[in-house]
């Protein structure tokens, strides 16, 4: 997730002339599902505010590890 944060944002930067909305949409067309989704909920409404809720988002997802823990403890 923070790669991708990383990578539009860098981009984006190269883009002088983009209107906002067109940012958001780009941005959040290129996440995972459940990412979009979550911001969605969040209802972010900028470009500036959807990053900061998409930094959240990393603590917020499972990750492989915790769900092989979490079987291990059910067997």
């Amino acid at each position: 997730m923070r790669e991708y944060v990383k990578k539009f944002s860098s981009l984006i930067r190269d883009i002088d002339n983009m209107f906002e909305e067109d940012k958001l949409f780009n941005y959040l067309s290129g996440l995972q599902p459940w990412a979009h989704m979550e911001l969605r909920r969040q209802k972010v409404s900028d470009f500036s505010s959807t990053i900061t809720g998409t930094n959240g988002l990393v603590d917020l997802r499972p990750n492989d590890n915790d769900k092989d823990a979490e079987n291990s403890k059910n067997s």
